[in-house]
């Protein structure tokens, strides 16, 4: 089933469609690579200020972990590489 909006080239579809292909993987790998050295960078903090390393882990990045993987599908594959 698929439906024209007015007035634009939109086409909403409810088939199964490929995620963005490669653009997708792009984006995941280099969130990972952001992650990555933020969480570094907390470890180092968390040697000397454990609470002021655990606040923003908690708060900050759980959420944007899991808003990219309840939104990308088949992420969880890519994030373990």
């Amino acid at each position: 089933m698929s439906t024209n909006t007015r007035g634009s080239n939109v086409k909403i579809t409810s088939d199964e469609r490929p995620y963005l292909g490669a653009y997708v993987d792009k984006f995941v790998s280099e969130k990972v690579q952001h992650w990555s050295k933020e969480l570094k960078l907390m470890s180092a903090i968390g040697t000397t200020q454990p609470h002021a390393a655990f606040a923003p882990l908690t708060h900050d990045m759980t959420s944007k972990g899991s808003f990219l993987f309840r939104t990308v599908p088949h992420v969880r594959e890519q994030v373990q590489d």
